[in-house]
């Protein structure tokens, strides 16, 4: 993942990749930063799909097939459950999904 250099500086945008730290597993317990791809902005927290780096069976996952426009630099898979994350846990974006991508996850890209 390349986002060492990156700021936030823009407020986000459907479509985009962003970086989100602090992002809770499904135990509840452990954490971590992971991209996330923005899906709808309410006041301070953006809706969103978590990504992984790890395909599930017993999940339903999309891996994106634009890495380079994404931002992302290992094979990412998208998985298809709706999250709420406050703005203040964005880090910085990391790129946008391609307009094959979106369209594959049923996202109305903005640009």
């Amino acid at each position: 993942m390349r986002y060492n250099d990156r700021r936030k500086t823009d407020s986000p945008v459907i479509g985009e990749v962003w970086f989100a730290k602090d992002l809770p597993f499904d135990d509840g317990i452990n954490r971590k930063g992971r991209p996330v791809i923005v899906l709808g902005i309410d006041g301070e927290y953006v809706s969103c799909y978590r990504c992984t780096s790890k395909n599930a069976p017993y999940r339903n996952r999309y891996p994106i097939v634009d890495l380079d426009l994404s931002g992302l630099d290992v094979d990412t898979y998208v998985d298809l459950e709706r999250s709420s994350v406050p703005n203040s846990k964005l880090v910085c974006r990391l790129g946008r999904l391609s307009k094959s991508d979106c369209e594959h996850l049923h996202i109305k890209r903005f640009g």
